[in-house]
């Protein structure tokens, strides 16, 4: 037990007059319903995953959003709790294939509460005999669990990026005495929604427009664009280095079998064999060049990725520069969210690299 008067200043209440709760480190609370609302339909929306070749299960729209979504922070902790209604329309369609050629159309819902969510497909229209009989619901479950995992992660992730300032501050960075002016409802639903959504000095970029038909072609006769993508990481060069050269790293953060050295030549297998090429090239902790393709990509069809590494040491942070080429047009969208989704955030997530955020 701490003697009296040196104890953490940040714990003193009972000895101030009005009891106020010193820079928010006892207990705050942010409503941030919206963000999670928007936030559920720009994953959901016009998103798709493969199931046997060549069908497509795919969400055509997200109706609604009902619910809660709280991030609190009590004594520099931060929990993340929602209590979310989702509906909408998919359907099942063939790769290029125009919405007049889908297979079978549906309503689903979700269930979504901090853990496990519920999540019902129903079938409306179409060939719903084909949809009953196969394994596709199996599968559109299962990718669907993943991105609300993601939601969860990045509800988390954005919670722990607007406290972390607050979480390491000293004894002498605390100002006892001098409470935060008590804010009504919709400035703290403001606050919240700037804070878990922080603004980032370089987004992450689809350089080809993704409403605009590529002119380029690859020698197959594949429409191609290029993908340019920026990031910040609060770890040193060599750790972010290694989380993309070594199969022990890239399996704690996928939690998905990884086969991978950091050798040049060496032929890797990420994600279950749903990422696959060859490393063309490595400079230790600054430099990675790769042929790098996804499983259902044209057949033989490889993209050129380039990795950048630089060190801004004055800021403890590490920039991740992004270069990918070549990547099937059809493709682009879904490869940029799977680099956002799957790789960055979970970095960030998994070692606790995520850049520090102020209030």
């Amino acid at each position: 037990m701490a003697l009296r008067g040196q104890g953490d200043k940040r714990w003193i209440v009972e000895e101030r007059e009005d009891g106020t709760n010193v820079n928010h480190w006892h207990w705050n609370e942010y409503d941030v319903s919206s963000w999670a609302a928007k936030r559920l339909k720009e994953m959901l929306s016009g998103s798709s995953c493969p199931l046997v070749s060549p069908w497509y299960f795919r969400i055509n729209s997200t109706e609604q959003v009902h619910g809660e979504a709280t991030v609190y922070v009590r004594k520099g902790r931060v929990k993340s709790l929602c209590d979310l209604e989702i509906t909408g329309q998919w359907s099942v369609v063939q790769a290029k294939c125009s919405e007049d050629e889908e297979c079978v159309q549906g309503t689903f819902s979700i269930e979504l509460l901090s853990g496990e969510p519920e999540i019902s497909l129903t079938a409306t229209t179409g060939d719903r005999q084909k949809w009953e009989t196969s394994n596709w619901e199996v599968e559109a479950k299962n990718w669907l669990r993943q991105v609300l995992v993601d939601f969860i992660e990045q509800l988390g992730a954005g919670a722990n990026l607007s406290i972390s300032k607050n979480r390491n501050m000293s004894e002498d960075e605390v100002v006892v005495g001098q409470p935060r002016a008590q804010s009504n409802d919709n400035t703290i639903r403001n606050q919240a929604e700037t804070i878990v959504q922080p603004k980032v000095e370089e987004e992450s970029s689809v350089l080809a427009s993704k409403d605009h038909v590529h002119d380029q072609l690859s020698s197959r006769g594949v429409a191609i664009k290029k993908l340019e993508l920026w990031d910040k990481f609060r770890a040193s060069p060599k750790d972010l280095y290694d989380c993309f050269v070594l199969a022990p790293k890239i399996q704690a953060y996928t939690r998905q079998h990884a086969e991978i050295s950091p050798q040049v030549n060496c032929a890797f297998s990420l994600l279950q064999g749903q990422i696959t090429g060859t490393i063309v090239s490595l400079e230790p902790e600054k430099r990675i060049v790769q042929e790098w393709r996804m499983k259902d990509w044209p057949s033989g069809h490889y993209s050129r990725v380039t990795i950048e590494l630089q060190s801004k040491a004055e800021e403890g942070l590490t920039r991740l520069h992004l270069i990918q080429e070549s990547v099937p047009e059809d493709y682009a969208q879904q490869t940029e969210q799977g680099w956002r989704q799957h790789i960055f955030l979970p970095i960030k997530v998994v070692f606790g690299y995520a850049p520090e955020i102020p209030f």
